[in-house]
C-alpha cells in the first residue's frame, strides 16, 4: 500500500503552461491521465460512492479548466 508521501505527484510546470492552450488535447490528456486517479483515489477514501467521485474527477478537471 502507498503511504500519502508516495502518493504525491509533483505537477510539471511545463504541462500547466500548455494547459492555457485550451485546443492542446495532447496537454489535457496528459493532464487527466496523470491526475485522475489521485483525484478518484482522494474522493473515494474520503468516503464517497464511485459515482460520485467519479463525479468529484470532473468537477475537479472542469475548475482546472476554467
Amino acid at each position: 500500500m502507498a503511504t500519502d508521501q508516495e502518493e504525491i505527484i509533483p505537477t510539471r510546470a511545463s504541462l500547466l503552461e500548455r494547459l492555457k492552450n485550451w485546443d492542446d488535447s495532447a496537454s489535457w490528456k496528459d493532464f487527466f491521465h496523470t491526475y485522475w486517479k489521485l483525484i478518484y483515489g482522494v474522493a473515494r477514501k474520503a468516503g464517497l460512492s464511485d459515482a460520485e467521485a467519479q463525479d468529484v474527477v470532473q468537477e475537479t478537471i472542469i475548475a482546472v479548466a476554467q
